[in-house]
């Protein structure tokens, strides 16, 4: 792999049963590069996210990912949780569902949550070594913007989320 290269997959295969969604897929991301996957339905777009997140293991390929600091992670040979906490990879998911009987700040908090705790083999946070520095609870690290959230304690489905005029 190049140094300028970000993300390196080589004959990536996946399949369900005898249904192949992947078969010997092969791309080169560089770096500030903008790359989109496009294609129709049942093309298999979701299973290679799904195989980077390490959602998926996949049976055949190479997934290479290279962070700045010279930093190199082969994703096929690591597990889901260490992809997220160590090579700084996950997945989003395209549907955003809010709770509407929960206020903004609420919503915004629980949206936090994967990122207050550590991801360790079991999972649980609790679980964690101790630190050094002391641990800022969620609703410390949000003061930033709930100071600037004027809608934060009303419920969500009051708030409307129509664009607002220049």
């Amino acid at each position: 792999m190049s140094s300028g290269t970000l993300l390196e997959v080589e004959h990536l295969s996946m399949s369900f049963g005898g249904v192949r969604a992947v078969e010997d897929l092969s791309f080169r991301v560089g770096k500030a590069e903008i790359v989109a996957i496009i294609g129709p339905n049942g093309a298999g777009k979701t299973t290679v996210f799904n195989c980077l997140s390490g959602f998926y293991r996949p049976p055949v390929g190479r997934m290479e990912l290279n962070h700045d600091d010279g930093s190199r992670f082969l994703l096929e040979r690591m597990e889901a949780f260490r992809i997220a906490s160590e090579a700084k990879l996950a997945r989003t998911f395209q549907n955003v569902r809010l709770f509407s009987s929960m206020s903004a700040l609420e919503n915004l908090v629980i949206a936090q949550h994967e990122q207050t705790k550590a991801a360790d083999s079991t999972g649980w946070g609790c679980l964690r070594p101790p630190t050094s520095a002391p641990a800022r609870s969620p609703l410390a690290r949000s003061a930033g913007w709930r100071s600037r959230a004027r809608c934060a304690h009303r419920p969500f489905s009051s708030v409307s989320t129509s664009p607002r005029p220049a």
